[in-house]
Formats: C-alpha cells, structure tokens, sequence
C-alpha cells in the first residue's frame, strides 16, 4: 500500500516509486495500491469501528506499507493525520514499512543521514503532532484522534512512528549502505551512522560494538579520529558509565583545544560536553566552572544574545540552582537574565522561552514563592496549549506543575484534576515496568491531594499502585515504601477501615525498628499512626 499526501506531485510520487522499486531491487511486476483509485477522504463517512478495526485489517491483508516523502525536510505527508494514521495501522498490523523518495532527495537525505542521525531523529520529534495535524475533512480528523486517544495517545504516537518504523527503516538503509559500501572508509561511515541511531534509539548493547568496530577501523585507516572518541563519551554517558565516560571527554576537549584553539565552536561546544558529565555527577563546582567557560567564550564568539550562549548562560544558572539557598539569588538572576534575552530574540511563545519560563517557574516552587511560580506556569500552560495543543507532552508537564504549586497553596480542588491528566498521560506512554520511578511521584501527589479533597476511593486506587510500584523500585522494606503503605493505612482509616490500616502500620512499624531504629522521625511516625488507629 502506497501512503502518500493527496497535494503531492503525480508524476514526482511515480518518479519516488520507481526510485524504491530500484532502490529495493524490485521488478516492475511488483504490484502497488495507491489509494486515490479508491473512495476520496472527503467523500467517506467512516465509524470508530471502521478506523479500529476494519482499515487496520485491511492494511495487514496488504501487508507492507511504502510513505512516499516527496522532501525528506519538510515533508507535507508527516502533517496529514490520514497518513499519520496509516503508519499507525502499519504498526498495529504487523505490516512491513519502508519510504520512498525521489532520487535526489534519497541523496540527500543520505547524506544528512551519515553525518548527523540525530538531525532526522529530531526532525521526526517535532513533526509529528496528531493533535495539530492537517485533514480535509474535519470529521475524519476528529474520528481518526479519537481513535489514536483511546488506543495509544498523541505522545506514544511519535514513539511508534519515529522508534518503530522509522526507527526500523532506518536501520535497515544504514545496513544497507554498510553491504553496498565502496570503500573501507565508507564502510566505517556507516557503521558509525548505525551505532548513533542505535544509540538515539537507546538500543545501547547494540550501539556500542559496532561503534567499536567503527573507531578500530577507522583508527587504521587514518589514525586518531576525535569524533568517535566523542561519540563513545556520549554512549557511556547515556548509559551512566560516568566514570568511562569522563576521561574520553577530558581526552576530546584537550584534542579540540589544541587542534582548534579555545575560542572555536567546537572547542566551545566540547567544554559545555565535560561540563555536562560533571552536572550529572553532581559535580557543581567542576560544571559551575566548565559552564562559565563556555559563556564567556560562547559571548566573545557569537555575542550574547545568541542561542548557544544562551544555552550556556541557562545551564549555569541551574548549577547555581543545584548548589542550594545560597546560590539562589545568582541563579535567579541568570534564569530572568536568560528569559528576557530569550523572548527578545526568540519571542515570547518560542519552545526555547517558554522552557526557560517553566524552569524559572519550578525554580520560584522550590523557594515556596508560589505567586510567582503559578503566574508563570498560567503563561507556560497557555502558550504551549496554542504552540503544541492541549494533550503534548511539554503541555501536560506544564499542567503537572500548575498542579504542584496548586497543591502548596492547598487549592487541591484545583490541583486534582491536572494530576489526573498527567498521570494518565505516563500510565498510557509508558512502560510500567522500565519506567516504574517516572510513575511514583505523580502518581503519589495525586493520591494525596484526592486524599485531602476527600476523593478516599479514588486515593485508596492510587496509593495501591504507588506502594506496587514502589516495593518493585526501591524493595518492600525501603522507607520510601513505607511512607506510601503510612498514606493508604491512613485512607483506610478514614474510609472506616481500621483493620487493614493496622495491618499495614505493624508491617511499617516492625520493618521500621528494624531498618531504621527507634530514634528515626519516620519510624515514630509509624509509631504514632499506629496508636491513633
């Protein structure tokens, strides 16, 4: 089945088609359904049924898929959301998917693709929007989202097509060029191009060797290549293999300095790397240090007002964060310095300015100033409602904040039902059991502000997922735990249920004695529970 966007170019989508059959060494006898020989969209009325079932049979009765891009950059056929349910049903149905381009733009698009994978991956990310996307007929949009909303949501959507289809075309071209390489050097190119998807994939044991095959080869051929040094960083740094990573990065910078000189972008641009590594060691002296390097150099080299130095000038202001109270002052100045720059030069509904809007937002949360925080969450929420639409996954971050400082003003009735939104959001997109600590913290604010608004059914549901969730991450004798089973016992002793709320605070006192000992707050908090039951 041919996918492909009614505006294109006929004789450009043969011309794309030819090029795949080529391409895929395929005869002119293979045969092809293209779709405009069947009923027009604008014409068909179709039920929920149809689009659930019906259209995803028929798409695994054809059984493969080809998207015709007819420009890989600023592809029309991404913002369709007929064709963004195609590959949906592709997907559900098993079906094979490929694309096909025109040939210069396959050459192009090739060429973008082995020196930088992450340009396409980024390309993808912010593409592909259900929620904004274009149809001829707005009921069919309409049926179609309703359709994607109650079977994977908008969010998990980009997952599918970017991870799994793309993500499997993708690495079947890389191979492909790896099989059909000219040269060793070529062949090292390649390779290096399928470690990076990999790695952009999180597909981590599978980057690595063929990175290492890449960086061997490519070490006999030419000798040292810094590049790869870099890119191995990267892959360990990704993995939380700090401590491999930070002589490579140290290694790469040196390189750079020497070789380019410090005031050079990639110079600058390896600094902000070491910098990044120590950030995420905790390290706040060694990244505060690294990260005012790379602004000053970043300022003397493209000014500063320019985005890279703003950067810069963000994630120092976050260190200042990191480093607590009495840094405060200093990092609020650069987060407001950051934010005027940013809306001077980006505007005020930019997704750079308004990340810097929810940042600051959190910040000012921390420091309980929650007027503030709430003002700029409201500006935040709004904005990305209009930039993303109402189910993104950056508006649903800011309506889970909004709920956060909802909460510390104790307006819970305000407050549930952002939590609800952004905790049904994880439980749909998620994976349970990879990504359990994700879940926890939304789901346990949730559980206490229906705890405070009197919602105990609802709270008992939740705190019964959070303790499962947590005895699964931290163990069942983890304090963390048994805070969570104190707040369900609680819920049952205000649903009358005083049994089961014993039950649980002599598990939370006995395991508390044991673990944490008589003096400890939380074990006579236990203690205290206990006895008022």
């Amino acid at each position: 089945m041919v996918s492909h966007a009614w505006s294109d170019n006929f004789l450009t989508l043969v011309d794309s088609l030819e090029n795949y059959l080529l391409d895929q060494e395929l005869d002119y006898e293979t045969p092809i359904w293209i779709d405009f020989l069947c009923l027009p969209p604008a014409q068909a009325v179709r039920s929920h049924d149809w689009w659930s079932s019906v259209f995803i049979d028929a798409v695994a009765g054809i059984g493969a898929v080809v998207l015709v891009m007819q420009k890989w950059e600023d592809s029309i056929a991404l913002r369709r959301i007929w064709i963004l349910y195609e590959m949906y049903a592709c997907h559900c149905a098993g079906a094979s998917f490929k694309v096909a381009l025109p040939p210069d733009e396959k050459a192009g698009f090739l060429n973008a693709l082995v020196k930088d994978p992450s340009y396409f991956h980024e390309l993808l990310t912010t593409s592909v929007n259900a929620e904004k996307a274009l149809a001829t007929k707005r009921s069919d949009k309409s049926a179609i989202q309703e359709t994607i909303l109650k079977s994977c949501g908008f969010f998990k959507l980009v997952s599918i097509i970017r991870d799994r289809l793309f993500g499997a075309w993708i690495v079947a071209e890389c191979r492909q060029r790896v099989a059909r390489s000219k040269d060793e050097l070529e062949y090292c190119n390649w390779k290096a191009a399928l470690s990076q998807w990999y790695h952009l994939q999180k597909e981590y044991s599978l980057a690595e060797p063929v990175l290492l095959e890449s960086m061997k080869l490519r070490k006999r051929l030419m000798g040292s290549f810094p590049p790869a040094t870099l890119n191995l960083a990267l892959l360990y740094k990704s993995q939380l293999r700090f401590d491999e990573a930070l002589p490579l990065f140290a290694e790469y910078l040196t390189v750079c300095r020497e070789s380019l000189g410090n005031e050079h972008p990639d110079t600058i641009a390896a600094t902000a790397h070491l910098a990044n590594l120590h950030f995420a060691r905790e390290s706040w002296d060694q990244s505060e240090s690294l990260y005012t390097q790379c602004y000053h150099m970043s300022t003397k080299t493209n000014g500063e007002m320019h985005p890279t130095t703003l950067l810069h000038l963000l994630r120092l202001a976050q260190v200042y964060e990191a480093k607590g109270t009495r840094s405060a002052k200093k990092a609020e100045s650069l987060f407001i310095q950051c934010l005027a720059a940013r809306r001077l030069t980006l505007g005020p509904t930019h997704s750079d300015t308004l990340e810097t809007i929810h940042i600051l937002a959190r910040f000012y949360l921390t420091l309980n100033r929650h007027s503030e925080s709430e003002t700029l969450c409201l500006e935040c929420l709004q904005a990305r409602r209009t930039l993303f639409g109402e189910n993104h996954i950056q508006t649903l971050e800011a309506k889970n904040s909004l709920a956060e400082v909802y909460y510390a003003q104790e307006r819970f009735q305000l407050a549930e039902p952002l939590y609800m939104q952004y905790a049904a959001h994880l439980k749909q997109n998620l994976e349970v059991e990879r990504d359990a600590v994700s879940l926890l913290q939304p789901l346990s604010n949730l559980a206490l502000c229906c705890t405070r608004i009197g919602l105990y059914e609802k709270a008992e549901m939740n705190y019964l997922e959070v303790v499962d969730l947590s005895k699964k991450v931290w163990g069942a004798e983890d304090v963390q735990t048994l805070i969570y089973m104190m707040g369900l016992a609680e819920v049952y002793k205000l649903r009358g249920n005083y049994e089961k709320a014993r039950q649980l605070l002599v598990q939370c006192v006995d395991v508390g004695e044991r673990e944490l000992g008589e003096q400890d707050a939380y074990y006579q908090l236990f203690v205290k529970s206990l006895a008022d039951c």
